[in-house]
């Protein structure tokens, strides 16, 4: 069994019209087409880092002026997460720390991982990394990106 991308076959990423790749745009919806890029974990990395690199600026770099008569105000999210729990608005001071700082460092940290783990090539649950094959999601025994957690 072959492959689209082998016999130069693409999809319109608008109406799913299959043509051949060599065609530019689809006749029925006129939208460009092209091959798929393969995944590219040098991209990947280059990503990561830029998000490593703005997360600093972002969290220390002032965000707000408030300027009331006689008293003016400069805060960076994590200097107004500080005056938020000190006026007692703990629970807003909370769910913008979790926003601001917890998540993006959570993602940071997970894609790393993920990074790390496609370059040394790990033998962790290797059948649930692998990609299902189209008779699998047939026989409803593989997995598609929309029931990630539960077979099809």
């Amino acid at each position: 069994m072959s492959h689209a991308s082998a016999i130069d076959l693409v999809a319109c990423p608008v109406c799913t019209l299959v043509l051949h790749a060599g065609d530019g745009a689809c006749p029925r919806c006129g939208i460009a087409v092209r091959r798929r890029r393969a995944p590219d974990l040098t991209r990947s990395w280059a990503l990561l880092v830029a998000a490593a690199a703005l997360y600093v600026p972002a969290n220390v770099l002032t965000i707000v002026h408030i300027a009331k008569f006689p008293m003016r105000r400069s805060d960076t999210i994590l200097s107004g997460i500080l005056h938020l729990w000190a006026t007692h608005a703990r629970g807003l001071a909370v769910i913008v720390f979790v926003a601001s700082v917890v998540v993006p460092l959570v993602k940071l940290a997970s894609l790393a991982v993920l990074l790390v783990s496609v370059r040394a090539r790990s033998s962790w649950r290797p059948r649930a990394r692998r990609a299902p094959t189209a008779s699998s999601k047939r026989r409803g025994t593989g997995r598609c990106s929309t029931c990630s957690s539960s077979p099809c």
